[in-house]
């Protein structure tokens, strides 16, 4: 989210004032985008998949919340009046025509996923009638080094410290209720991370870390940020040394 921000605009000054498209705006990646607008002025539009998570764009800060309806394009154009939007956020995929659609002259698109399928291939000259620019690409060929990391993660992490950025709670799911715990994401019924936690009889075989439910739910949510963390710094390591050909 923060990458793909920061790419599209560089500056903070540049988002002022801009009306903002967010697709699936109730999803981890939508609601970090929406904060991260409104902390820079923007105007911002969640859509979502389902009406009962147009409550949950609102409480992220969006200022108007849209079905994803067929009528969802007309809502977008009503409320610019006609205009368009300056930006989009997209990754549906299979809806990136109709992004391109309700972006204005000389807005840009940002395309990083494809969860509703591969888009239709688009004519390049529409971006020369309209002068949109069309922006997409992989974390790792905008994180290249170590310290272009840490100072992103420092401004992330600051926010989070300051209250800035809200951070829902998980939802919790025993492992042997595992499919229960896929048909919940299945429905689209989480705007939050899942974890799956062991059961009770785990614990008579783990003598160390965790002697109680409470205390592994107590450490859970933060070891969860942590883990994801860590996860990051070791990929980019490896593919440090990948890059320097110390591993084939």
């Amino acid at each position: 989210a923060h990458d793909f921000r920061k790419e599209c605009y560089a500056t903070s000054s540049l988002l002022h004032s801009r009306i903002i498209l967010i697709h699936a705006a109730a999803e981890g990646v939508g609601k970090l985008l929406t904060q991260m607008c409104k902390l820079e002025g923007a105007t911002v539009i969640g859509l979502s998949q389902s009406s009962h998570e147009l409550q949950v764009v609102l409480d992220n800060g969006a200022d108007y919340a849209i079905p994803f309806d067929p009528d969802w394009i007309s809502k977008v154009m009503a409320f610019t009046a006609g205009q368009g939007v300056d930006v989009v956020f997209a990754n549906v995929g299979s809806t990136l025509n109709d992004s391109l659609e309700v972006t204005k002259s000389c807005g840009k698109v940002v395309f990083y996923g494809m969860s509703g399928g591969d888009p239709t291939p688009t004519d390049p000259r529409i971006s020369m009638d309209t002068s949109f620019r069309l922006i997409g690409g992989d974390l790792w060929s905008y994180v290249t080094t170590y310290q272009e990391r840490n100072t992103r993660a420092n401004i992330l992490f600051n926010w989070i410290r300051e209250g800035k950025l809200k951070l829902e709670k998980p939802m919790f799911f025993k492992l042997s209720e595992g499919r229960e715990a896929h048909e919940f994401l299945e429905r689209g019924s989480s705007a939050c991370k899942v974890l799956l936690i062991p059961d009770d009889e785990f614990y008579d075989y783990c003598p160390f870390y965790w002697k109680t439910r409470s205390q592994l739910e107590t450490y859970l949510p933060k070891a969860s940020l942590r883990l994801e963390l860590l996860m990051l710094k070791r990929m980019a390591r490896m593919k440090e040394k990948i890059d320097g050909g110390d591993i084939e």
